[in-house]
């Protein structure tokens, strides 16, 4: 695990722009600062890898933006898909659709913040809310408040071998899943650690970590085909982080559901059926997420069957093989040998 920080405090305001792309790009996330006011430009680089990956917490405390060009991508190594996380403050978020930012801004905006004259997904982000870019396409943020934020730097070469899955989701609202939340809290995880960790142990947990970056794109990219362009209904969200605090419990029944969220049965599933979905089916999804995530990150030896599938709310063994076999055309078993084996190649 390698460790850096770099704070532009003690760097001359005219100079601290260039102080900090030289430090992004050798936190292996390189990128061309917009720095309206140079003398406010106070930020903190903090950046942590660990094996693959490279996990970068940035605190800034002035308006300011930042993009990815075609020229930061001549200078850096193989592209990456950023995973971002703010925890204060938020920005505005532009990703192009063609596959280079261009290198001249719509200087339209008067307050300093450069708008985009070309086709894209724009994205108003919020604390606590997760969000893809792709280095290869290139982005453009731009932060009008003080932030605190941490950016999961992971090669595309690892996680996108079918080269569509990251670019259906870029720059979007990704679907609330086991998977996602679990990302989240790996990433808030590793941005705390200080602590060094030995080599073996790093790549462990690169793995562990590139491996729930996967389930978070097949999942949401599965429950955008799924129910394409539907919106998230506020009940919707509320029964999915219900679930996601009691799934545990296999007595979770529609009545208990139901009566938490102040509705009666039949009102919850008329409601749920004309999103498209029921509860069983949710409830089914995420613990079949959450076993799936736990199997693929199990060291060897520390979980079985039986306690996986007792700790995400299956009635039996039996029933949970089989139910994980429909979704995932492999029994959890099998999974279970396949990466006890791919630890010990």
């Amino acid at each position: 695990m390698t460790y850096n920080r770099w704070s532009t405090v003690h760097i001359a305001p005219l100079s601290r722009a260039q102080f900090w792309s030289d430090a992004s790009r050798e936190a292996q996330m390189p990128h061309t600062p917009l720095v309206a006011q140079p003398e406010r430009f106070e930020a903190v680089l903090t950046s942590r890898g660990v094996g693959a990956v490279v996990l970068n917490r940035i605190q800034m405390a002035a308006e300011h933006g930042m993009e990815r060009l075609h020229d930061d991508g001549q200078r850096a190594g193989p592209p990456c898909l950023l995973c971002v996380l703010y925890a204060k403050g938020g920005a505005q978020v532009f990703a192009p659709d063609a596959p280079d930012v261009p290198d001249v801004p719509d200087a339209s905006a008067s307050s300093g913040e450069p708008g985009m004259a070309v086709a894209g997904r724009r994205l108003q982000a919020q604390p606590g809310q997760l969000f893809l870019l792709d280095e290869r396409r290139g982005y453009r943020i731009w932060q009008k408040e003080a932030v605190d934020l941490v950016v999961l730097a992971v090669p595309l070469a690892l996680i996108d071998s079918r080269g569509g899955l990251a670019s259906q989701l870029l720059a979007r609202s990704l679907p609330d899943c086991a998977s996602l939340q679990l990302l989240v809290q790996q990433m808030q995880l590793l941005a705390a650690w200080q602590d060094p960790l030995p080599e073996a142990e790093s790549a462990r947990l690169s793995d562990l970590v590139i491996n729930t970056v996967k389930t978070v794109l097949q999942a949401s990219a599965d429950m955008a085909t799924a129910r394409p362009g539907a919106p998230m209904h506020v009940l919707l969200r509320r029964v999915r982080q219900l679930i996601a605090r009691q799934y545990p419990d296999p007595a979770l029944e529609p009545e208990r559901v139901a009566s938490r969220l102040g509705l009666s049965v039949r009102s919850l599933q008329s409601q749920l059926s004309r999103e498209g979905t029921s509860l069983s089916a949710e409830l089914m999804a995420y613990r079949l997420e959450r076993a799936h995530a736990l199997l693929r990150g199990t060291e060897p030896g520390t979980l079985g069957i039986a306690e996986i599938s007792q700790h995400c709310g299956f009635s039996s063994p039996a029933h949970f093989s089989r139910r994980f076999r429909a979704r995932y055309g492999s029994t959890p078993l099998g999974l279970l040998r396949d990466a006890e084996g791919g630890e010990g190649a």
